[in-house]
C-alpha cells in the first residue's frame, strides 16, 4: 500500500488474536498510536480473529484509515458497527469461506 507523505501509513498487525483484550490495550495499543501520530493515520492488516480488540480500537483518538478482514475469521458488519464507515474496508475472505460466497458476482 502506497499512502501520500503524512496521509498515513500500512501495518500489519497480525499477532492481535492472540493477545488479550488487556495486553493488547495496555501494550500494543500505546505503540499503535505512537505510530499513527508520527505518520498521519494507520491502515491496519490483520489475519485471523481479532473482534475481541474491536472496543479498544473503537476508542482510538487517532486516524486508522482502513482495516483488513479476514472472514470468516473476524466479521466484516462487526468491524463497521464498531469503527464506523468513515474508512476503507479490504475483505479478505479465506478459502474455508468461500462456499458462503457461491453466488458472489463482479458482474
Amino acid at each position: 500500500m502506497i499512502l501520500a507523505d503524512g496521509q498515513g501509513i500500512g501495518i500489519t498487525q497480525d499477532f492481535l488474536p492472540l493477545l488479550s483484550p488487556d495486553l493488547y490495550a495496555e501494550f500494543e495499543f500505546p505503540q499503535l498510536k505512537r505510530i499513527a501520530d508520527e505518520f498521519g493515520g494507520v491502515f491496519i492488516h490483520c489475519c485471523g480473529a481479532y473482534a475481541h480488540h474491536l472496543p479498544t480500537l473503537a476508542r482510538a483518538d487517532f486516524k486508522i484509515w482502513g482495516m483488513e478482514v479476514h472472514y470468516p475469521c473476524t466479521k466484516l458488519w462487526e468491524v463497521e458497527a464498531a469503527l464506523g464507515h468513515d474508512m476503507a474496508y479490504v475483505p479478505y475472505i479465506a478459502p474455508t469461506a468461500t462456499p458462503s460466497f457461491r453466488r458472489f458476482s463482479l458482474f
